[in-house]
């Protein structure tokens, strides 16, 4: 592993080495690379210290790839593995990087990250988030790769407190999600309320039984109007026979006379059944309008309202 390590650096320096043969039109890049050149010579005398050293002062001074690459060699060589694995994967994001150094990059990934865990930070756009003591922007290039175990991050935005926590597997992404602590203290506070359907269900059968029985009551209403109209037609009758009694008599206001007398009695009956079977159903829609159960505490939903940095708006959920 190590002589294969050595050559693919030595590879890598000798491609800095090339461009140093050459002056460029950037007086910056010629000291990086004059630095690059002496950094590669301390790594053939295995002096890896000095020459990650050397490859970052020329980082600062021209940030390239090749030389970005060099100080991914040298950590890993160094047994900075986790800066290794990320700057591996930083210069592989960059379109500059040769064909041949992504290959290698690739290689020394796979190899590296058996031994550490990714975690994909969620939260506002901008905020710097506290990940153990490590400062991160969001939102994140991708995931980032950190040690296994428990891991606390932290952050402020707008003036809003925000927290997440999640435990690092080796080999695994995982998602922390930074979470605002006031919300969940609103919800928590908040009086389970009922849900949607509930009271769809409530309203639409107590609704249903006062419709009916504001029905019946309308159909009282006729009945009863019929009623009075078949009693004064018998009036009427009785003045024009001058009798109160059509027993044995055939004339045609006797005739008229009883069959009002009896669209009266029938029209009287339904009325008094129309106003009893309104009555009740208009007292079984009040009734059951407010003894309606409310669903268990198992089961509640409630609507909650909520504001936050990017609005506001009403959550939905249940307990249990």
């Amino acid at each position: 592993m190590r002589t294969s390590i050595f050559c693919s650096a030595m590879a890598v320096a000798s491609l800095v080495c090339l461009s140093a043969s050459a002056k460029s039109l950037d007086p910056r890049r010629d000291q990086a690379d004059a630095l690059a050149l002496e950094a590669s010579k301390l790594h053939g005398r295995m002096l890896e210290a000095e020459a990650l050293a050397m490859y970052e002062e020329a980082y600062i001074i021209y940030p390239s790839p090749k030389i970005l690459f060099n100080i991914a060699l040298e950590e890993k060589l160094t047994g900075q593995r986790l800066q290794a694995i990320r700057h591996f994967r930083e210069v592989m994001r960059n379109p500059l990087l040769s064909p041949r150094e992504t290959e290698l990059g690739k290689k020394y990934v796979a190899e590296l990250e058996r031994s550490f865990g990714r975690i994909d930070v969620k939260g506002p756009h901008g905020m710097v988030v506290s990940l153990d003591g490590e400062q991160v922007t969001l939102p994140l290039p991708e995931p980032l790769d950190v040690k296994p175990g428990a891991i606390t991050a932290s952050g402020e935005m707008d003036g809003q407190h925000y927290d997440g926590a999640v435990t690092a597997e080796a080999g695994k992404t995982v998602t922390l999600q930074m979470k605002s602590p006031h919300a969940p203290a609103s919800h928590a506070a908040r009086t389970p309320l009922p849900t949607e359907e509930h009271n769809n269900t409530r309203y639409v059968v107590s609704g249903s039984l006062a419709v009916l029985g504001l029905a019946g009551v309308g159909l009282g209403i006729g009945f009863t109007a019929a009623a009075n109209s078949s009693a004064n037609d018998v009036g009427n009758a009785k003045a024009r026979t001058g009798t109160t009694a059509c027993a044995g008599v055939t004339s045609g206001d006797c005739d008229a006379r009883g069959q009002s007398a009896a669209s009266r009695a029938r029209n009287s009956n339904l009325a008094v059944g129309s106003y009893v079977g309104g009555g009740i159903l208009l007292a079984a829609g009040v009734v059951t309008y407010f003894v309606w159960p409310k669903p268990s505490k198992e089961s509640a939903a409630a609507v909650v309202p909520w504001i936050g940095k990017d609005g506001a708006g009403l959550s939905y959920g249940k307990e249990f």
